[in-house]
Parts: structure tokens; C-alpha cells; sequence
């Protein structure tokens, strides 16, 4: 059994066309189909609002101090 997963886009007026491979032709199928999740599409000064809300948002991260290279573990050789 073979799947196929495709992202398409509903039209205005509900119609949804599906293209499949030609080896499918007369072939019974079983369609799923699952809602992605619905987008907002927002104005650039919506957009201009959101990124002023969450600027500075994140605090700052402690300096990461990094161990120098005598630092590691000594280790037996394998030899």
C-alpha cells in the first residue's frame, strides 16, 4: 500500500481539486481529509504592533563562560 500526503488550498467556493499519480487511475482510494490549522493574515501595521509587543521579551542570557582546552578529562589511550 502506497500513501500520498499533499498541502492544497480550498477555493472560494469550497472546491478542492486533487491531482494523483497516473498508476491510480481506477484505482479505489480512501481521502483523508485534515484541517491545518487556519491562518491570520495580518496587516504590515499589525505585524509593526506584534513585533514592538514581544521586543525585549526575552531576557537577556548569562555570558556563557566555555572551559578551556586543559579542562577535559584525561583519558587511558587505546593503544
Amino acid at each position: 500500500m502506497s500513501s500520498y500526503e499533499m498541502r492544497a488550498r480550498v477555493g472560494e467556493d469550497g472546491k478542492l481539486e486533487v491531482v494523483l499519480p497516473s498508476e491510480l487511475a481506477g484505482s479505489e482510494v480512501r481521502l483523508v481529509i485534515e484541517r491545518v490549522s487556519a491562518r491570520v493574515r495580518r496587516s504590515k501595521e499589525q505585524w509593526r504592533e506584534f513585533v514592538r509587543s514581544v521586543a525585549g521579551s526575552i531576557p537577556d542570557f548569562p555570558d556563557v563562560v566555555r572551559p578551556g582546552p586543559d579542562s577535559f578529562e584525561h583519558r587511558e589511550s587505546i593503544d
